[in-house]
């Protein structure tokens, strides 16, 4: 079973899951690594995998914890002296932006994604299954044929 599939399996209370862990994780490497490093573009990943699985609300959530871990991990690794100035509040409200901004945009991707898909399954004038359909239904038999060491 591929990631994939258990990930459209299980619940989406899975991937919250995961989500949580990977932007603890990343929040920790951000730390240690400190402001040398920048690690901001990989939020993007428990917030885009959040959202495919679990929806909207749960990937603008995802989106919130990053950029807080992210301040803070930013914050914590600079000192105190740099919470004088406005730089990094402006930062962590830009980045929490385009992490929203990303968890606004993916389910429509992801659903003309799916109606992609469909189509390219059906004949666009009489709706019917076309060849690549029957040929997936086929090795869809095939397999279960041989699990069951059955003609």
């Amino acid at each position: 079973m591929s990631v994939k599939e258990y990930f459209n399996k299980e619940p989406g209370f899975v991937s919250v899951m995961l989500g949580f862990c990977m932007i603890g994780l990343l929040g920790l490497l951000d730390y240690a690594t400190g402001p040398q490093v920048s690690l901001e573009f990989f939020f993007l990943i428990p917030v885009s995998l959040v959202v495919w699985f679990s929806g909207r609300r749960a990937g603008i959530l995802m989106a919130v914890l990053s950029a807080i871990a992210w301040f803070a991990a930013d914050t914590a690794s600079r000192g105190a002296t740099a919470l004088a100035s406005p730089i990094p509040y402006w930062n962590a409200i830009m980045k929490l932006g385009f992490l929203v901004a990303v968890a606004w945009i993916l389910p429509a991707l992801k659903k003309e994604w799916q109606q992609e898909k469909e189509s390219a399954r059906t004949d666009y004038l009489t709706k019917t299954a076309n060849k690549r359909s029957f040929e997936a239904a086929a090795q869809l038999e095939l397999e279960r044929a041989q699990r069951y060491h059955r003609p």
